[in-house]
C-alpha cells in the first residue's frame, strides 16, 4: 500500500513539472510573438 502511494506522488510530481515546463514554453512563445508584432508595427509605421 505505501509503495502505491509513493508511485502516485512521483507521477503527480512528474505531471506537475511537465505542466510547469509547458506553461513556461507558452510564456516564451507569447513574449517572442509580442516582440515580433511590436517590431513589425515599428517598421510599418516608419
Amino acid at each position: 500500500m505505501p509503495m502505491l502511494r509513493f508511485k502516485e506522488s512521483k507521477l503527480r510530481q512528474k505531471v506537475g513539472s511537465a505542466i510547469e515546463a509547458v506553461s513556461i514554453a507558452c510564456a516564451h512563445i507569447l513574449a517572442i510573438a509580442a516582440l515580433v508584432i511590436i517590431g513589425g508595427l515599428v517598421i510599418y509605421v516608419r
